[in-house]
């Protein structure tokens, strides 16, 4: 119910056009009930992540971070974008298959990288 009235105001305020049919809308009301579900089955100190690849949207991942989370990224792309918003402590590398381009990239820039296999030690 709530989805079709969310979209009935977005044609009313016209962020929804023939010319313009696309839009995003984020229900941070219940992204902010799952984070605390998620938070709330784990001890304390644990650092979950979100996947950078699920949504690098600048909002996206600020609420992530003021949240508490951290961000899992695969890329360069991403984990350029993980320095904008996350302290490196709160980002992970993690691609199954990172040249050491990108480890060097990461281990330089103080995030936590998992290696998947002896060649990338």
């Amino acid at each position: 119910m709530w989805k079709s009235q969310i979209v009935r105001e977005a044609v009313k305020q016209k962020i929804i056009t023939e010319h313009n049919p696309f839009s995003l809308f984020f229900n941070f009301s219940k992204m902010q009930q799952l984070v605390n579900r998620l938070k709330s089955s784990f001890p304390e100190k644990t650092l979950h992540t979100f996947a950078a690849k699920a949504n690098p949207l600048g909002s996206i991942l600020r609420f992530y971070r003021q949240n508490g989370l951290g961000l899992e990224t695969a890329s360069l792309g991403e984990l350029t974008q993980g320095f904008r918003h996350f302290p490196p402590s709160h980002i992970v590398f993690d691609s199954p298959c990172k040249s050491m381009t990108e480890i060097e990239k990461a281990l330089d820039g103080g995030v936590t990288v998992n290696l998947d296999n002896f060649q990338e030690m």
